[in-house]
């Protein structure tokens, strides 16, 4: 299973997780370092007696702490920086603070057919977004309203803003408005469920990003969580061993 940016900013900002795997992928290096300067070790592993093997909680807390690095420096800010839209309602910005992120997004596009291709935003102006010059009509139940593609490719973005619930694109010869189907299509909405969406939207965008290192976190994950069932198995067997142990110690041995 891929695990979605956001639920990896989930699992990687849950601190339990984060802190224990670091110090048991982090212990056993630095015991060694520390064995080779002293010749008495001030602990050796080995002669720990634990209901599991310590290799196998390394490699499991080794893959885990790996792939932690890697969404560190792959993850989209916008989702390390807000993790899911619960959280992002709690941090109680202003209701259009969204509309500034997603101006962030599109400053990175030079013309609109750049913005209006981008793998992220395609599906969005055929299901819940419209880009149009300003003053279009939309059509009812149409959600595809889109520009012919072929009269943006050289059409510039020159300045892009928000006003109200709706983010402007300024061009040579006009102003295109990119917003929710509801924004475009009503004049009374609802702001918080339009906010919302806008929210929604933009995460689905970033989900769109840097798909295959994505795909790497969740192989690294599944692995160290294989592993993480080993320990959790060898701690229920030795548990079930101790059990039979003490019972036929106490019951068994005695009643004969």
């Amino acid at each position: 299973m891929l695990f979605s940016w956001e639920k990896l900013a989930g699992i990687f900002t849950f601190s339990y997780f984060r802190y224990l795997g670091w110090w048991f992928a982090i212990t056993p290096i630095a015991i060694s370092i520390i064995s080779a300067f002293k010749e008495n070790n001030y602990l050796n592993i080995q002669s720990i007696s634990l209901p599991f093997s310590w290799e196998i909680l390394w490699f499991s807390s080794f893959f885990y702490v790996l792939g932690y690095v890697v969404f560190l420096f792959s993850c989209p800010n916008f989702i390390k920086k807000y993790k899911n839209l619960q959280n992002y309602e709690k941090l109680m910005f202003p209701k259009d603070h969204i509309l500034e992120e997603w101006i962030y997004f599109i400053k990175k596009f030079r013309t609109l057919e750049q913005f209006s291709s981008n793998v992220g935003i395609r599906p969005l102006l055929k299901r819940k977004m419209v880009l149009v010059p300003e003053g279009t009509r939309i059509g009812t139940g149409s959600l595809l309203q889109i520009i012919d593609e072929k009269c943006l490719k050289q059409t510039p973005i020159l300045e892009s803003y928000y006003e109200a619930a709706g983010i402007y694109l300024d061009s040579d010869e006009y102003r295109y408005i990119f917003c929710t189907f509801e924004v475009a299509k009503y004049r009374e909405f609802s702001e918080e469920t339009a906010f919302k969406k806008y929210y929604v939207y933009l995460s689905e965008v970033y989900e769109k990003i840097n798909i295959k290192i994505k795909i790497i976190i969740s192989i690294l994950l599944w692995v160290s969580f294989f592993f993480f069932l080993i320990i959790l198995a060898q701690n229920i067997y030795h548990a079930l061993i101790y059990i039979y142990s003490d019972f036929r110690e106490h019951f068994l041995i005695k009643r004969w």
